[in-house]
């Protein structure tokens, strides 16, 4: 209970007892004044009172109300950019193209053969380390090379191939545009040429501890192995 609510009660007292003062009998005596003074006096000090506290409450301020906190907006969470995804490469490949027309080349590829030691090898020495293989009597370690002839009387797209600076046949027919366009392209990394044929020696079992030394030839023949890039 505050100081003013206080106050209020004390006056509605202090009229009660004053009028309730006023009820008594005269045969009371002096008793039924008595009362009525302190009715009387009561009520004019919770009235003062009342009064005071009116004019001290007006007098101080007023609490203001903390004004209300707007609410802190949250960033809206960034909604991921979609890379875009790069274009797959291709892998690296190999070509394989056989030689054609190594036939007429054929003093060109013994000119850029090497002699095989291991062609000098007696049946024994055969027996013991390649038994059961041929063994060749050249061996090739080139450099390979494509060249253009555009004056070929047979064919103005034909493309040579180069052992060593010397030619040993050309490109099937059938695939000299796709193998020009790879030239143009530059894709082409290294090539690769691999040589076989000619004579050999071959030892065989034949029977228990019987051996059979063979003399071969085959006809000499050319795979080249073009290698390329990414795209």
């Amino acid at each position: 209970m505050n100081n003013r609510t206080f106050y209020k009660v004390g006056l509605i007292i202090s009229v009660l007892l004053f009028v309730g003062s006023l009820c008594l009998p005269t045969s009371m005596g002096d008793t039924p004044a008595l009362i009525t003074a302190i009715g009387m006096l009561c009520f004019l000090v919770f009235l003062i009172a009342l009064i005071v506290s009116g004019i001290r409450a007006k007098k101080q301020p007023k609490p203001q109300p903390e004004p209300a906190k707007e609410p802190v907006a949250k960033p809206a969470p960034a909604t991921p950019v979609a890379q875009p995804k790069p274009a797959p490469k291709k892998a690296a490949s190999i070509e394989r193209v056989y030689v054609n027309g190594i036939s007429h080349y054929t003093k060109n590829i013994k000119a850029v053969a090497m002699e095989n030691p291991d062609y000098k090898l007696s049946m024994r020495e055969l027996k013991e380390d390649f038994l059961d293989e041929r063994v060749w009597q050249y061996q090739f370690f080139v450099k390979a090379a494509l060249v253009p002839e555009p004056d070929n009387e047979y064919d103005p797209n034909a493309i040579m191939v180069q052992a060593d600076g010397l030619c040993i046949g050309h490109i099937p027919r059938e695939r000299t545009t796709h193998i020009r366009n790879l030239m143009d392209s530059g894709r082409i990394k290294y090539l690769d040429l691999k040589i076989g044929g000619g004579k050999y020696k071959k030892v065989t079992e034949i029977d228990d501890d019987e051996y059979e030394l063979d003399h071969g030839e085959n006809p000499y023949s050319a795979a080249l192995e073009i290698h390329l890039t990414e795209e």
